[in-house]
């Protein structure tokens, strides 16, 4: 019997798996802050507290860690400080990166606010804002922002609300950058401390002493002008906002920055060429061919890297370019384009209909001038006086009782006309 029950005790024994070493040493450790495992559950708890909207105050609860500590006891909770700063501002941060780019396959949108009280004995006033769009025939719905709204409901803060989020979510973005550098501009020149402040601060910083440009309707490019302005005085105009607390707002927010600095990437060529074409000392017509086709083939194409404002931009402006000019207009411009030796019939889009159209002009310009020399030629015939001899009707009291008469005219043939008539004829030719 004893021999039996030492027989069972080692089969019980051997029925138990004996753990490696190292699988005893991670049964023993607690999750590293870095390790996998460890941000598998931040984020869930993270999740956790966003969905079913808990108090962030929760992950230091007796309860909570007492679950924790029981269901992952190699878990150590982080801090409250650690997912309100670190967790939960970077799942914000992928979701709106994730919703952004969803947004970004739609073209048209339509928007909603709505303003709310929260539950509860606070009564704290809020807004949202939710976008809608379409998707493959699809209708997409995503709530974008939601914010304490403590200011009186007026349709002038509700606007200003609804600017705020679609600078800030990146759509329909161009006026809204350039309305604020505009207004950041007139804070500027309607202060003669913010200048005086904006040349020491140009000193200081070693940046170029000159003045913020505001655009005006009537000058060509002087938008972009403003724009490449601001950029180039960005570290000296924000130096000189910085003192000043109650001027902060007419700095433009960083989205505005990113949207104008794709603006000009743009811009910039377009108003080189716009310069070359402004010409008052040689004919220039003759280039717009071939600057169009450039700027819509090369400049306005699209590429891999382009992201969706500037691919929006480009099709925008290639639109409207290539419906700007009409049907004859453009067939002056391949004519011109075509007689130029320097382009001759590469920048044509029809060559054959320019050729046509190069001999037939050509043709009228041959006649025309024949007929203005032939009608030349009838003005001068109708203008000289044929040779003839006469006696003066009236002559001279002292000669009155003379018999004799007055000499003959010349029978010299006149000048072929005065100066005038030939100088006619000269242009004419």
């Amino acid at each position: 019997s004893g021999h039996a029950a030492s027989s069972a005790g080692s089969s019980s024994a051997e029925a138990i798996v004996q753990p490696t070493v190292q699988e005893a040493f991670q049964r023993q450790a607690s999750y590293g802050p870095s390790s996998h495992r460890a941000k598998e559950i931040n984020h869930a708890i993270a999740y956790c507290i966003a969905k079913d909207m808990i108090p962030i105050y929760t992950v230091a609860k007796p309860g909570f860690l007492k679950l924790m500590k029981t269901t992952v006891p190699l878990y150590k909770v982080p801090s409250q400080k650690f997912f309100s700063k670190t967790e939960l501002p970077k799942m914000y941060n992928s979701l709106k990166e994730d919703v952004g780019k969803r947004i970004a396959q739609g073209k048209w949108y339509a928007a909603t606010t709505d303003l709310w009280t929260s539950s509860g004995g606070s009564g704290h006033p809020y807004i949202s804002f939710t976008i809608h769009y379409l998707t493959d025939w699809k209708l997409q719905s995503n709530c974008l922002e939601t914010q304490f709204f403590p200011e009186d409901h007026t349709a002038d803060n509700i606007s200003e609300f609804f600017d705020n989020c679609c600078r800030t979510l990146k759509i329909q973005r161009v006026d809204t950058a350039v309305r604020s550098c505009r207004h950041l501009v007139q804070g500027f020149s309607r202060s003669w401390k913010r200048r005086r402040e904006l040349r020491n601060k140009q000193e200081a910083l070693n940046v170029p002493q000159r003045s913020l440009i505001h655009d005006v309707v009537t000058r060509w490019g002087s938008t972009q002008k403003m724009l490449q302005r601001f950029i180039e005085q960005q570290q000296a105009v924000c130096a000189v906002l910085a003192t000043e607390r109650g001027a902060w707002h007419l700095m433009p927010k960083d989205a505005d920055i990113a949207v104008i600095e794709q603006v000009l990437q743009i811009l910039q060529p377009l108003s080189a060429f716009t310069d070359a074409l402004a010409s008052e000392s040689r004919v220039s017509l003759s280039a717009l061919r071939p600057v169009l086709s450039h700027i819509i083939s090369d400049i306005l194409e699209v590429k891999n890297e382009d992201s969706a404002l500037t691919i929006d931009l480009k099709r925008v402006m290639k639109s409207d370019l290539e419906s700007r000019y009409s049907v004859d207009a453009k067939k002056v411009m391949d004519l011109t384009s075509f007689v130029d030796p320097r382009f001759k019939g590469s920048f044509s889009y029809d060559l054959d209909a320019t050729v046509n159209c190069c001999i037939e002009e050509a043709s009228k310009l041959a006649e025309m001038t024949t007929l203005s020399e032939g009608a030349a030629q009838t003005e001068q015939s109708s203008t000289t006086p044929p040779p003839h001899t006469h006696t003066h009707p009236h002559p001279h009291p002292l000669l009155k009782n003379s018999s004799k008469a007055w000499p003959p005219c010349s029978t010299k043939s006149p000048p072929q006309g005065s100066r005038e008539q030939r100088s006619r004829r000269v242009k004419a030719a």
